[in-house]
């Protein structure tokens, strides 16, 4: 219902947005989250610009310090990691962490051999079979797409094993569609309604030959 207590099938879209719509967004954000890897030759300025904003599309603005560490800390290439047990860093405050790594870091790409041609200087992330891509494939595999033509009832799944929400937003498009359509032919009927009640009867009749009309 809306404010006056009457449905409104805007309003009532919208909190199905709110309510479901991004909670998949923000689960598919966090799934990339964490498959989000430093390239060995990246910048970890860069990569970190990256990943924060990642981060923010998952809605993990407001996660423990703890948790957003533990997800960097998978996330930073082998160089850095290998720096951890030396560096005595803090477990529950992810700002001092963050500062941290980047001085370690900007010392370290201060170096000539820091950039290596054989290692990836853009973000990577990795697959299930451990693997590292510079392209995050969120989408279906070719071997698990369904072709228009196809018969089967089988469920389609994405790049992540995960099942499609397709039809469930057909659905709501096509509920959006209906009751907005009932809302105008409602909204038409209502002013015919009214045009046929406020019609005048034709001036150039006479009382008495619209009453004859009216017995026939």
């Amino acid at each position: 219902c809306g404010e006056d207590e009457h449905f409104n099938w805007k309003e009532f879209l919208e909190e199905c947005n709110v309510q479901y719509f991004d909670q998949i967004g923000a689960d598919k954000a966090e799934r990339k989250l964490s498959k989000m890897r430093q390239g060995e030759s990246q910048y970890f300025r860069n990569f970190l610009q990256e990943w924060e904003l990642q981060l923010e599309y998952a809605g993990g603005r407001e996660w423990p310090d703890s948790t957003k560490i533990n997800h960097l800390r998978q996330s930073v290439s082998e160089k850095i990691r290998e720096k951890f047990p030396v560096l005595g860093l803090p477990r529950h405050d992810y700002t001092k962490w963050v500062t941290k790594i980047t001085e370690v870091a900007a010392i370290m790409e201060d170096s000539d051999r820091f950039i290596r041609p054989a290692e990836a200087k853009t973000t990577q992330f990795a697959s299930r079979n451990g693997l590292l891509s510079s392209e995050y494939l969120a989408g279906q595999p070719e071997n698990q797409r369904i072709t228009e033509n196809s018969t089967s009832s089988a469920p389609q799944l994405d790049y992540e094993g995960d099942t499609t929400m397709q039809g469930m937003k057909l659905e709501l498009q096509r509920l959006a569609n209906v009751i907005n359509k009932i809302s105008v032919d409602g909204s038409g009927s209502k002013r015919k309604n009214n045009n046929n009640e406020k019609k005048p009867s034709a001036p150039w009749r006479t009382e008495s030959e619209v009453a004859i009309l009216r017995e026939k």
